[in-house]
């Protein structure tokens, strides 16, 4: 099974017009996968996956690695934002446990739109 695990201060949505409130939108923090169930306890983990290139680079800020080729690995989605990425939510919000709020996938819901 899969779940979203949410921010709890959902995306409040306005008219544009009228500024009235016309309904939210749930934010999540993750997505997780349930990869052992006991009886009183699931464990989850991520299970997107994205590809970064760890190798060469033709950017000037990295001259050690300026002709090296590129190499591109698989790694897993993590809460953890890269350098110079403005956060979108408190590090106090940024880990979840018990009594987090939880909303389990159905369909394409949540998952990620790549351009063709």
């Amino acid at each position: 099974m899969k779940f979203a695990v949410l921010n709890k201060k959902a995306l409040n949505i306005r008219d544009p017009d009228s500024k009235e409130p016309i309904g939210s939108i749930d934010l999540p923090k993750a997505l997780v996968k349930v990869v052992r169930v006991a009886e009183r306890v699931s464990v989850a983990r991520t299970y997107r996956m994205s590809t970064r290139n760890i190798g060469g680079t033709l950017a000037i800020a990295a001259l050690g690695r300026m002709l090296e080729p590129p190499k591109w690995v698989e790694v897993p989605e993590t809460l953890k934002l890269d350098e110079g990425y403005q956060a979108e939510i408190d590090e106090k919000e940024s880990f979840f446990n018990i009594g987090a709020p939880i909303t389990e996938i159905q369909g394409d819901e949540y998952e990620m739109v790549e351009d063709e």
